[in-house]
């Protein structure tokens, strides 16, 4: 590669950033879910969760990149079979919100791990959309195409993790604030039905 198409490169950093922070930053169910973590265990016990939304989403941006996109173009059943899927598994994570015992000052709180939030990217909407729509405006067929995706993967990591920790620390701060029991317990239901909203609001878009 030549100093041209690196210099091709770097005048998409800044566009891309500002796709990423936008779609990232907006609410969603990934964020919905990662505040609730944050709320029921802290920024600190939130993290083997946060750790799992995260690799999940590396994964699913590796396979859309690199052909699943083409072939679920071509079998538009299996698209909408996923997609009722990750519904579904957002929903419980809502009831798990809704249903939650919040940690009230020294108390310990289940709250779900690495393997819970694994799967909230690659059954989310919203993701989905972003990825694919990030992929199609910054990735253009040619000897650059791969550069040019790892470069959108990698900027969905670089602007976008450090905004699902925001969503995550706002919880826990949001805990905090409604330190007593039953107020707790409000704001992780407000969060499910949130969550719930946000998932419809993604699968209307």
């Amino acid at each position: 590669m030549g100093s041209t198409d690196f210099a091709e490169l770097a005048l998409m950093i800044p566009p891309l950033a500002l796709f990423v922070m936008a779609m990232v930053g907006s609410p969603g169910p990934a964020n919905i879910a990662l505040m609730g973590a944050g709320a029921a265990a802290g920024v600190r016990g939130a993290l083997p969760f946060f750790a799992g939304v995260l690799s999940g989403f590396l994964l699913l941006a590796v396979v859309l990149a690199f052909g699943l996109s083409e072939i679920l173009t071509r079998y538009p059943l299996l698209a909408q079979a996923l997609t009722l899927i990750g519904t579904a598994y957002l929903g419980w994570l809502a009831y798990k919100l809704w249903t939650a015992r919040p940690a009230v000052a020294s108390e310990k709180t289940e709250v779900p791990g690495f393997l819970a939030g694994l799967p909230v990217h690659p059954l989310n909407p919203k993701a989905w959309a972003m990825l694919v729509a990030a992929l199609s405006r910054f990735v253009e067929p040619g000897p650059d195409a791969t550069a040019q995706a790892l470069l959108v993967i990698a900027g969905f990591v670089v602007f976008g993790a450090p905004l699902n920790m925001v969503w995550c620390a706002g919880g826990a701060m949001l805990s905090r604030v409604l330190a007593d029991k039953k107020r707790a317990v409000l704001l992780n239901r407000s969060l499910a039905v949130l969550l719930v909203i946000s998932v419809g609001w993604s699968l209307l878009r």
